[in-house]
C-alpha cells in the first residue's frame, strides 16, 4: 500500500471539517452552498422522469419519509431516494462541479436530504452545515488523491462526503462520524470513465451508488460497526488512485472553486463552447456555409476529443457532438436526446477535428484555467476564430444567482412549486424543519 503524508493526515483533516458548526462558516460560504443545493436540485428535477428512472422507482419501497424528487415526486426510505436523486443529479451533465474534484452536491445533497427529511426536525442550518461538511471532505479527498485514469471521479470521491454529511444531520459524534468515513472509504469502488464516452447509462448511477454509501456508513456507525482507520489510505492511495504529489488538504477555500454549468455537456467541452458560442452570437456567417471546424484545448481535453454518438450520454462527453448540436440546434444545454441521433448533426461532428496545442496545455490548471481555440472554415474561403482562456461563469454572487434562477426556471418540472423552492434554498437558514423545502418539489 502506498501512502504518503498528505494521505495519512487525511483522516484527521476530515474529522477537524466535520467538527465545524453553523456559527463557523463565513456568510459568503453559506450563500455560495444555497446556490449549489437550488442548482442541483433543478438538474434533479429536470432528469427525475426518465424511462429509467421511472421504472427503477416500482422498486422502491414506499413507506419512509424521504423525496424520490420528479415531476410527481413520491417518498421512499433515505437509501432509495439518495440513490435515485443522485443518479437523476448527473444524468443531463447539468448539475453544479468544483474545480478540480467533479461534482460534489450531486453525491451529498441527495444523501444529506433524504437522511433529514426521514429523520424529521433537522433544521435548515442543520442541513447546511452537514452539506457544506460533506462537500469539503469530497474535495479535501481530491486534493491529497489522484485518481487513476480509467476511474470515474463520480462514486468514487463522493461516498465519502456524503457519509460525513448523513452522519452529522444524524448528529452522530466525532467518533462515529470518523467511523463512517473508514466504512465509506471501505466501500470505494472503480467506475470506469469509459462508461461516459461509451453512453452507458450506469455511469450516473455512480453518484447515486455514493450517496446510498453515504446513507448506509452514517446508519452502520450509529449502529456499532467498525472498519479499519487506513480504509482512506488504501483506497485513495493504492485501489482507486495514488497520493497526489505536494498535495495537502486545506490549502484554500474548497466552497469558493465550485462552478456551475452554462452547457449540459462534460466539462471539458466548455471552453470549446463557449469559444465556439462567442462566434455564433457574432453572426458573422451562416452555419449553412461552414465547411469544416477545427478546435485546440488543452491535452487533458483530448479525452473528449472523439466523435461518441452512441446515446445522449456519450455526445455529452464528445466535442465534435457537442460543437455540431451547438451549431445546428443553437443549444447544448437540453437538445442531446435529440440531436445525438440526427443524421445532420453526425455529419457536422464528423467534420470538427481536435488536436492539442501546447500553449492551452501550459496555461492548463484545471478546469478554471481551460482555454480553447475554434476556427471556423467557411465555403467562401474564409475563417472566423475564436479564443477563450477560461470557462465561462458568472461573476459575483448576485450574477450566480440570477443564473441559477433561470435555471430553476427552464429545468424545473411543471409541477413544481418554482418560486416557493427558490424562496425556501434561499432562507435555508430561517427554516426550522426542512421538510418545508421538499414540500414545493411535490
Amino acid at each position: 500500500m502506498r501512502t504518503d503524508n498528505s494521505l495519512l493526515g487525511l483522516r484527521e483533516r476530515i474529522i477537524e471539517i466535520a467538527r465545524r458548526r453553523y456559527d463557523d462558516l463565513a456568510p459568503a460560504k453559506v450563500e455560495r452552498a444555497k446556490s449549489l443545493m437550488l442548482d442541483t436540485l433543478a438538474a434533479i428535477g429536470h432528469t427525475g422522469d426518465r424511462p429509467e428512472l421511472v421504472a427503477l422507482r416500482r422498486f422502491a419501497p414506499t413507506e419512509g419519509q424521504a423525496t424520490i424528487v420528479a415531476k410527481l415526486s413520491s417518498m421512499s426510505t433515505p437509501s432509495w431516494a439518495a440513490f435515485l436523486n443522485g443518479t437523476a443529479a448527473v444524468w443531463s451533465e447539468l448539475d453544479p462541479g468544483h474545480w478540480g474534484s467533479g461534482h460534489p452536491s450531486a453525491h451529498v445533497l441527495p444523501a444529506a436530504l433524504a437522511v433529514a427529511e426521514d429523520q424529521g426536525s433537522v433544521s435548515g442550518k442543520e442541513l447546511l452545515e452537514a452539506f457544506v461538511a460533506g462537500y469539503e471532505t469530497h474535495t479535501a479527498i481530491a486534493q491529497v488523491a489522484s485518481l487513476l485514469p480509467s476511474i470515474h471521479p463520480h462514486g468514487a470521491l463522493g461516498a465519502v462526503g456524503a457519509a460525513v454529511a448523513t452522519s452529522k444531520v444524524m448528529k452522530l459524534d466525532a467518533a462515529k462520524i470518523a467511523t463512517a468515513v473508514d466504512i465509506a472509504a471501505t466501500f470505494g469502488f472503480p467506475g470506469l470513465f469509459a462508461a461516459s464516452t461509451e453512453g452507458c447509462s450506469i455511469r450516473n448511477s455512480y453518484v447515486g451508488q455514493a450517496a446510498q454509501i453515504g446513507v448506509l456508513a452514517g446508519q452502520m456507525a450509529s449502529a456499532g460497526f467498525t472498519a479499519p482507520e487506513q480504509a482512506l489510505q488504501h483506497t485513495f492511495g493504492s485501489v482507486l488512485g495514488r497520493p497526489r504529489t505536494g498535495g495537502q488538504a486545506g490549502q484554500h477555500d474548497l466552497m469558493s472553486r465550485s462552478y456551475v454549468k452554462r452547457w449540459g455537456a462534460c466539462g471539458f467541452t466548455h471552453s470549446s463552447l463557449d469559444a465556439l458560442m462567442q462566434l455564433l452570437e457574432h453572426r458573422l456567417f451562416e452555419v449553412s456555409n461552414i465547411d469544416r471546424i477545427e478546435i485546440e484545448v488543452p491535452a487533458p481535453c483530448m479525452s473528449v476529443a472523439e466523435l461518441h454518438d452512441q446515446s445522449p450520454l456519450a455526445a455529452r462527453f464528445s466535442i465534435p457532438m457537442s460543437v455540431a448540436t451547438l451549431v445546428l440546434y443553437g443549444n447544448a444545454t437540453t437538445a442531446f436526446d435529440q440531436s445525438w441521433c440526427d443524421p445532420s448533426v453526425r455529419e457536422l461532428a464528423g467534420r470538427v477535428g481536435v488536436r492539442a496545442a501546447t500553449d492551452l496545455t501550459e496555461a492548463w490548471s484545471g478546469l478554471c484555467r481551460m482555454g480553447a481555440r475554434v476556427k471556423a472554415f467557411l465555403s467562401d474561403g474564409d475563417i472566423q476564430e475564436s479564443t477563450v482562456h477560461e470557462v465561462w461563469q458568472p461573476m459575483g454572487q448576485a450574477a450566480l444567482d440570477e443564473f441559477i434562477r433561470g435555471k430553476v426556471a427552464a429545468l424545473a418540472p411543471s409541477t413544481w412549486n418554482s418560486s416557493e423552492l427558490i424562496t425556501a434554498v434561499m432562507s435555508l437558514d430561517q427554516i426550522d424543519d426542512v421538510r418545508a423545502l421538499t414540500r414545493s418539489l411535490r
